[in-house]
């Protein structure tokens, strides 16, 4: 019946509730789609660590595609990496510099590193049930396939990082803008809420994973949902 589909959505708000939950009836969804021939997935920006708690009970029959479609995840293994093309701890220092007020999120295989990490982030991580860990400067920490930049933690939880001032989005785009000026060639940047920014490899997309994904299956027709976003990627 769905043979020819491969199905992609996201995770946050379009899988998930608000509430961070799977509601049931969209699992039964995929079960049906997936036992009547179709291929399912999940396009996210989340990560290994930050999607396990979630894994033993999402249904899926596809390689996941995370870190923005920066890699996909099958079997336990990343597959089709696109590495940011910058030295790790010489970037993170400088950003730290210039933005020593919000929370860098360095997103490894396994575990999220904080870097300079404050109470409230590591309660942040704690409540969504992330894997994490302060970062050791200049310690390896893993490929450098993504990093985040959080704002202020008032409320942990991702709903949090929706509710943000005039001022605060300003400085959110003036943030973007200066990381787009230094390394535009480089890395590119997301932003799933007002008061978080994305940081992948240039050139990377769900869009453009999904749509390897899709040639990669043979699959005819493509089905793709994702939540409204705060800004287009660049």
């Amino acid at each position: 019946m769905f043979s020819d589909i491969l199905l992609a959505v996201d995770f946050d708000r379009t899988l998930t509730g608000p509430d961070s939950k799977i509601p049931a009836r969209n699992l039964e969804a995929i079960r049906y789609f997936m036992e009547n021939g179709g291929a399912f997935t999940v396009n996210t920006g989340r990560t290994p660590a930050t999607l396990h708690h979630h894994m033993p009970n999402l249904p899926y029959n596809a390689p996941l595609l995370m870190y923005n479609g920066s890699a996909s995840y099958w079997k336990g293994e990343l597959q089709d990496c696109s590495l940011i093309d910058l030295p790790i701890w010489p970037t993170l220092e400088k950003i730290h510099e210039m933005f020593p007020d919000l929370h860098i999120e360095f997103q490894a295989e396994n575990v999220n590193y904080l870097v300079d990490a404050k109470p409230e982030m590591g309660e942040l991580e704690d409540k969504m049930h992330w894997a994490w860990k302060p970062a050791q400067w200049g310690q390896d920490m893993g490929p450098f396939l993504k990093f985040a930049l959080w704002g202020e933690v008032r409320n942990p939880g991702i709903g949090d990082m929706y509710d943000a001032s005039e001022e605060e989005i300003a400085y959110f785009d003036a943030a973007q803008a200066k990381l787009e000026e230094l390394w535009g060639d480089k890395l590119s940047c997301f932003r799933p809420a007002p008061r978080i920014i994305d940081v992948q490899a240039k050139g990377v997309s769900k869009a453009l994973a999904v749509k390897n994904l899709q040639e990669k299956l043979g699959r005819k027709i493509l089905g793709a949902k994702s939540a409204s976003r705060f800004r287009k990627e660049k």
